[in-house]
């Protein structure tokens, strides 16, 4: 089993259609992206990132890679398969700014917009095809625990402990 250090980030925005300008589509989901166990997160030249996003056309799977100031990745719609490209750059106020277009027409493209945050730093992620979600996510939650990144609570009405961010 490999760990890995990894910020999770959630990946919010919009995109505008060259040919609909006036209709408007929000998307939004979390993002990986890697760190070093021993580098602040702003020296990244290039990370791979991956995760997944829901839109108005549905779920897809994104990979891609960010740095400082740009951000690329292939957007794969889960249900028909379609691909789309999306190119950003980051702006004076932190907002990604961009283009994207389908991968099998280029006819279809627009203007994209979108805001990254921080939502969990540095955490590690244990990669195994041994382990099943349930697993993972116990041993993520008990990791969160011990860095202080969340806190154990007794839930008075249901009579059992929880788990809430710090």
């Amino acid at each position: 089993m490999l760990d890995s250090k990894v910020d999770v980030c959630s990946l919010t925005g919009f995109f505008i259609e060259e040919h609909n300008p006036l209709c408007v589509n929000y998307f939004g989901g979390f993002i990986f992206v890697r760190t070093g166990w021993n580098e602040p997160r702003d020296n990244v030249l290039a990370e791979p990132l991956e995760r997944l996003l829901i839109d108005c056309d549905g779920s897809s799977q994104i990979r891609g890679e960010i740095s400082p100031h740009d951000l690329k990745f292939t957007k794969r719609y889960a249900g028909n398969g379609n691909q789309v490209k999306y190119a950003f750059r980051k702006n004076e106020r932190g907002i990604w700014v961009g283009e994207y277009h389908f991968s099998d027409d280029l006819s279809v493209r627009g203007k994209a917009y979108a805001r990254i945050n921080l939502d969990w730093g540095g955490v590690s992620i244990a990669h195994s095809r041994d382990i099943g979600p349930e697993e993972r996510a116990e041993g993520l939650i008990k990791q969160m625990v011990q860095e202080g990144m969340l806190k154990v609570v007794e839930d008075g009405e249901k009579g059992r402990e929880v788990v809430i961010p710090l």
